[in-house]
């Protein structure tokens, strides 16, 4: 059974301001270039942040 990680609200934050200001071109990328393996992680935090 893997490991479950858990992300800091701070980082959750950044990485959904980072998508919606264009730094990535998606949650995917922000997702691989963040080493996230949840394939709907990063999607699920941009729902609690709006």
């Amino acid at each position: 059974m893997s490991e479950v990680l858990r992300y800091s609200e701070a980082f959750k934050l950044r990485l959904v301001e980072d998508v919606a200001s264009g730094k990535y071109t998606g949650l995917d990328e922000a997702r691989r270039r963040n080493e996230i393996c949840g394939g709907s992680t990063v999607s699920k935090w941009s729902l609690f942040q709006n």
